[in-house]
């Protein structure tokens, strides 16, 4: 992993921890929220970049 991929993966930590610990219910599912669509958007990124590497690891599973 380089510096940038650590630095995401302890900003992602930090919130979950936060999240976790917060007694505000709704700023908690935020964060939460917040987290999924950063994924969710890091994952569409990434299959529009690299498709065949997708087909072709579904191809390996099988």
């Amino acid at each position: 992993m380089d510096s940038q991929q650590d630095i995401k993966l302890v900003v992602i930590f930090m919130l979950v921890l936060t999240a976790v610990s917060l007694d505000i219910d709704w700023l908690k599912w935020m964060i939460i929220m917040v987290i999924f669509i950063y994924h969710l958007v890091v994952l569409i990124k990434q299959v529009k970049e690299e498709p065949e590497a997708i087909s072709s690891s579904r191809r390996l599973s099988d």
